[in-house]
């Protein structure tokens, strides 16, 4: 198939970096009910986020960044210091070992504790969180940690995969047994060693993720946010990674549909922004769902005629 660039490169530089609410960090604002999370998978680093929901598929991003912590508020990830291999009890360890004991220590912290709700000092917790699975030389180290846990939450490896104009969308691959498909996502059952995994449209979610970055703060049509930083500092490095790519309108021709395709910035790291996408599928996949008038709709119900139900119980008489 055949495609052109319909519009050129748009810049869509997202201005996140003072983009935050009037509350402080791990607090959930008291419009937000569902809380997910993400954890990027690296050699030598973990990133994660963890980010509060509400009704209009907007929310606060609450906490995030790298594992394990960093001696800078600013750095670059082919230098970091530590690194997972740095750590005490993974030295001379293979490294595997150095991930399975990272995910293990990133998970209780961000699954195991509390995250208080403004106002009302409800307890919440992650309810679901992906851990990337993709890169290949600790796919199965993933696997394998996932197969084992036992913490709180719902945890599942994911694969982000491109599904670019000249692809056939996610929503007409024809469904197999087991599967569960979604807006932009199938849960897969796994076999062998590979359990339940979800694959999702990287295109479509870090689409959907920008518009909700760039829709104006107090917006019904779903905005997202981020807490509010200590004295000083700010949200610099996330909104570097959120804007080391930018996304290509293209179109397939013979086919009528026109794709955002993102691309990447030469040297630039993008792990947050894989982060916060990642912690917004699993929103979706929790339930969450956007609509364009900015509050879930929900499902018709058919009406049933008190003769159709006579009918049902006396075997259609």
């Amino acid at each position: 198939t055949r495609f052109r660039n319909v519009t050129g490169v748009q810049t869509c530089a997202l201005p996140i970096s003072n983009r935050f609410q009037n509350v402080p960090r791990f607090v959930v604002p008291r419009d937000c009910s569902r809380i997910t999370a993400f954890i990027d998978v690296g050699d030598h680093l973990l990133w994660f986020a963890v980010v509060a929901w509400n009704q209009t598929f907007g929310g606060c991003v609450l906490d995030y960044g790298p594992y394990p912590d960093q001696t800078r508020t600013h750095f670059h990830s082919s230098a970091p210091s530590p690194a997972l291999g740095d750590m005490p009890e993974v030295q001379g360890q293979p490294a595997d070992f150095a991930i399975t004991r990272g995910l293990a220590a990133l998970t209780a912290r961000i699954l195991g504790r509390d995250y208080t709700q403004e106002e009302t000092g409800a307890a919440l917790a992650v309810e679901r969180c992906l851990i990337d699975a993709n890169y290949g030389p600790r796919t199965d180290a993933v696997y394998s940690f996932v197969r084992r846990y036992t913490g709180r939450g719902n945890v599942l490896p994911s694969h982000g995969k491109f599904y670019g104009a000249s692809s056939l969308p996610m929503s007409q691959y024809q469904r197999r047994d087991g599967e569960l498909p979604g807006p932009g996502w199938i849960l897969k059952p796994g076999s062998g060693q590979r359990g339940r995994h979800v694959v999702f449209d990287t295109n479509h979610w870090k689409t959907f993720l920008s518009e909700r970055l760039q829709t104006p703060i107090g917006s019904p049509r779903g905005c997202l946010t981020l807490y509010q930083p200590e004295s000083g500092a700010g949200h610099w490095m996330i909104a570097e990674h959120c804007n080391a790519e930018y996304p290509v309108a293209v179109e397939a021709r013979g086919r009528d549909r026109i794709v955002q395709e993102w691309k990447n910035r030469p040297g630039r790291d993008n792990h947050l922004f894989d982060c916060l996408v990642g912690a917004t599928v699993a929103a979706s996949m929790a339930g969450v769902r956007w609509s364009p008038g900015g509050t879930d709709e929900p499902a018709k119900r058919k009406r049933v005629k008190l003769s159709e139900l006579y009918a049902q119980k006396n075997g259609g008489r």
